[in-house]
């Protein structure tokens, strides 16, 4: 009769009779794999994402150790099929892999156990066939004291009805209930099961002395006691005559990038005057300080952003000094300057000053360019273009100009005297519009006025009568009452119609001049005129 076999170890049972003589191998064997059952260790490498752990009926198996430690690098989970599903086994097993993966064990279609890397515990199959199952053997345990020198880490909802110590720390992923006097000297509250939420705050409450969530602010709040002692969040808002701390006297407070309140003492209030930048403000608004001041207008956009300064009455506008829009194109052109103007009203009546920044140009009551450093626009035909006044006592000239080097070309005095370049004389106007000269003329007798045609432009025309008064001197000299008109080719004079006036009587004469210049007398009247 052929021997049968154990149903957990797997140990051969020789039938009556049989092996005669050997049966005594048998029986060793089977010594060796109950000791093996009992207090017997394997270490087992894992490489792969399954591995059979088999108890062979009759011969050496990995399956009837005791104590199992899985080693190994793991890329993935590793599930341990335990071989025969009929089978019930007790293991205490250590995932001791590497890769952060788990173990799972399983017998059948049932229930697996899974062990986390790092962690071990005790296990047991209960052979039921194809639906075995694999449980923990002490996953409910109840112990009379418990003492954990490492970490703790709860993944489960954990309840305390007595007192406990934790004196290392300790982390609870699930929900935590202490009912009698907790003492914690290191806590993490991971999720689940306590009441509340992510990010919520845990305080002793007042009343009870419980620890209690308290759910967590809106951005801004600020976290206050109440009368009673609980905690509460509150919107907090400055008011007039709050106290604040570790301030500094008069200074302005300003949001920083970080959107907290922070306070900049470059930024100061006088009181009863003003705000300063950078020093203790004189005026309303006063700008100073070390560095050298500037207010600064920047247009992001030039092309459609107006910058502007502007001067009110009443709240309503009187003068602007105003940068219009305008595309900047390059050589300077666009971002132009105007002081414009406004009525009563407050509505802008157009400006009265423009400045060209390509050119330096300024424009007096237009917004044009007129082409000119200076261009004065009369916008009133009754009133004069441009007015020049002179000082009380002036006596410097009132207007004076110049060439390119600087040096005077003409210049009118407080008189209304024009003096020019290169004369040693001048023109005066007297009030009824009578022109006075004297001086000399290069070339000419005093009190000459020389005129003649420009080349190309055809016979001299005259056409008005001149009057002149003569004077006495000069390389040509002429008595009193005389006076004469020359037409001459440079140098020396051709023709000449001579004025005088004798005491009595005036005569005009033709005196003809030879090519000396000397002259031959032809009366023309010798009749008194």
């Amino acid at each position: 009769m052929p021997s049968t076999y154990t149903t957990n170890l797997g140990l051969e049972k020789p039938a009556t009779g049989e092996q005669a003589g050997v049966w005594g191998d048998t029986a060793n064997n089977d010594y060796d794999f109950i000791d093996q059952a009992t207090d017997g260790s394997l270490t087992v490498a894992l490489s792969s994402s399954s591995f059979n752990l088999n108890t062979q009926q009759g011969a050496a198996s990995q399956g009837r150790s005791k104590i199992i430690v899985f080693t190994g690098t793991l890329t993935q989970n590793a599930t341990v099929n335990i071989t025969p599903n009929t089978g019930q086994k007790i293991y205490y097993v250590t995932n001791a892999t590497v890769g952060g993966f788990n173990v799972i064990f399983q017998q059948g279609t049932g229930a697996v156990f899974t062990l986390q890397p790092g962690y071990s515990a005790m296990i047991f199959t209960d052979g039921l066939g194809n639906a075995a199952s694999v449980n923990g053997a002490i996953y409910n345990g109840q112990f009379g004291s418990l003492l954990i020198t490492g970490a703790l880490t709860v993944n489960g909802a954990s309840n305390f009805t007595q007192a406990i110590t934790f004196t290392q720390a300790a982390t609870f992923s699930g929900a935590v209930t202490m009912n009698g006097t907790t003492t914690v000297t290191g806590l993490v509250i991971n999720a689940g099961g306590v009441p509340g939420a992510a990010y919520d705050i845990y305080y002793r409450a007042p009343t009870t002395g419980i620890a209690t969530p308290l759910p967590i602010g809106t951005p801004g709040q600020l976290l206050q006691v109440n009368g009673s002692g609980a905690l509460s969040w509150a919107s907090v808002g400055l008011s007039l005559g709050s106290g604040i701390s570790g301030s500094s006297p008069l200074a302005v407070f300003y949001s920083t990038p970080a959107n907290v309140l922070g306070q900049d003492t470059s930024f100061t209030w006088n009181p009863g005057l003003g705000l300063g930048i950078g020093l203790v403000a004189g005026h309303p608004l006063h700008v100073g300080g070390v560095v050298q001041p500037q207010l600064w207008l920047d247009a992001s956009a030039p092309a459609t952003q107006t910058r502007q300064v502007v001067w009110a009455a009443g709240n309503l506008a009187r003068w602007a000094l105003v940068s219009p829009p305008g595309a900047e194109t390059g050589g300077n052109v666009g971002s132009n300057l105007g002081l414009l103007s406004y009525a009563d009203s407050g509505t802008a009546l157009g400006l009265a000053m423009s400045f060209f920044r390509s050119n330096n140009h300024v424009s007096v009551g237009t917004s044009s360019d007129g082409g000119a450093q200076l261009f004065v626009q009369n916008g009133a035909p009754g009133q004069p273009a441009l007015v020049v006044e002179a000082a009380a006592g002036q006596s410097q000239p009132v207007q004076i100009w110049k060439d390119s080097t600087g040096a005077t070309l003409a210049s009118i005095d407080q008189n209304g005297v024009l003096f020019t370049k290169g004369s040693q004389g001048n023109v005066t106007l007297n009030a009824q519009g009578r022109m006075n000269l004297w001086g000399t003329a290069s070339g000419s007798p005093l009190g000459t006025i020389q005129v003649g045609v420009e080349p190309g432009a055809g016979p001299l025309t005259l056409g008005s009568s001149i009057a002149f008064q003569g004077a006495v001197g000069g390389p040509d000299p002429m008595p009193p009452g005389v006076a004469r008109i020359y037409f001459r080719a440079t140098p020396t004079p051709t023709f000449v119609i001579q004025f005088y006036y004798n005491g009595t009587q005036y005569y005009a004469t033709l005196p003809l001049l030879a090519n000396s210049g000397s002259a031959v007398n032809w009366f023309i009247s010798p009749n008194p005129v």
